[in-house]
């Protein structure tokens, strides 16, 4: 037995439409006598619709023909104002009627003269039931709607083959063009491949052949020039086991790829620019682990490119060059410059060593807003001060 969802712990208010007073009070004792509904009466479709304005009405039972409206007419006018279960009366003639009701959202119908008070009260339960199941699984469906809206621009279906077979209008705005443009096609014909140098849509495909699924593969539109798109695609299985093809998502992603191209550019640009200055360079972050150093900085420590790595300690950066470091006072390794490392401000800001090479020079530190250490190293003589 399915369990009910219809919430007795309160009455449910019925209201009846009925113009015939002897159907309308035959009706209304039917239902009165059960504690768990309440009734509203109506005999005609303005007054009902007076009684709706103002009340919770949880179902409907009403006949079809009125003094103020005919037929389906009355089912539609109903249907059009509220989302109320509505359950109609017809004559038994007329049963073609009120099927057309049901095809036109009506949940039930009942025939005056054949149905008694059991089938009314089951048949207005049944219809709070099913309108309720309906109204759950349409909120379901919209959510499911809102969050595929923000994580999709457009939505595709493809073939076992790869062969895209169904895509949603919304890739209009995006990619320029109509649905049928993209059918029949598949994903390698969609690909700028000169701009796929680093052989992504070899791997998509590779995957697609193992029946895979793939995560935002990033592509130069042939169809769109000058645009970038992300697809994503799930393997769908019949359930007998039998691949079926792909479901799948596709976002404009034009602005995300321009911005991480110039971004890329001017990072080039910025390396470049801090590997040609005459002094040597190092920022380190709140723990002093390396985050980079330039060629300068190799150069003075006599270090290959390999030996200075991302997250090593400031200490340990110039142990690998095998020189002291410390103050003029102070020609130790290590420990010694935890005080500049804590807050270079008030302990060492200025430190010396002395290279293979011979001259001295001087480390200024330097403690940046974020808690992190700039570290600048000159020749002594140039650095204008002493060191110590």
């Amino acid at each position: 037995m399915i369990a009910s969802d219809v919430d007795t712990a309160q009455s449910l208010n019925v209201l009846i439409i009925e113009d015939d007073e002897i159907s309308a009070e035959m009706y209304s004792a039917w239902i009165g006598r059960d504690e768990s509904f309440s009734v509203f009466m109506a005999d005609r479709l303005s007054q009902a619709n007076d009684i709706l304005a103002r009340e919770r009405i949880d179902v409907i039972l009403t006949d079809l023909n009125l003094p103020d409206s005919e037929g389906m007419d009355t089912c539609r006018s109903i249907l059009e104002k509220v989302r109320t279960p509505v359950v109609v009366l017809t004559g038994i003639g007329d049963v073609k009627t009120a099927q057309e009701a049901m095809h036109a959202g009506a949940q039930d119908y009942l025939v005056k003269g054949e149905d008694g008070r059991r089938e009314v009260l089951r048949a207005l339960r049944y219809a709070i039931e099913r309108h309720g199941v309906l109204e759950r699984l349409e909120a379901s469906e919209q959510r499911f709607r809102d969050f595929a809206d923000v994580a999709a621009d457009w939505f595709w279906e493809a073939d076992e083959h790869g062969v895209f077979s169904w895509v949603s209008d919304r890739i209009r705005e995006k990619m320029d063009a109509a649905p049928e443009r993209i059918v029949g096609r598949n994903l390698r014909d969609l690909v700028l491949v000169e701009e796929d140098a680093a052989g992504h849509l070899e791997n998509v495909l590779e995957a697609v052949q193992r029946r895979e699924p793939f995560h935002h593969f990033i592509y130069a539109s042939s169809l769109a020039p000058g645009k970038y798109f992300s697809q994503s695609g799930k393997s769908i299985f019949a359930k007998d086991g039998r691949f079926s093809g792909y479901r799948g998502v596709g976002t404009d992603c034009t602005q995300q790829v321009i911005a991480e191209k110039v971004a890329a550019r001017v990072q080039s640009m910025l390396l470049t620019l801090l590997d040609s200055l005459p002094f040597g360079l190092m920022l380190f972050n709140a723990e002093d682990h390396l985050l980079f150093a330039n060629e300068k900085v190799l150069e003075i420590l006599g270090l290959p490119g390999d030996a200075v790595t991302y997250g090593m300690e400031f200490k340990d950066v110039m142990r690998s060059a095998g020189v002291g470091i410390g103050t003029r006072e102070m020609q130790e390794t290590g420990e010694k410059w935890q005080p500049a490392i804590n807050d270079p401000a008030d302990a060492l800001p200025y430190l010396t060593f002395a290279p293979v090479s011979g001259d001295p020079y001087v480390i200024q530190q330097i403690r940046c807003a974020d808690g992190g250490i700039l570290r600048i190293v000159r020749p002594e003589r140039m650095s204008g001060r002493k060191a110590g």
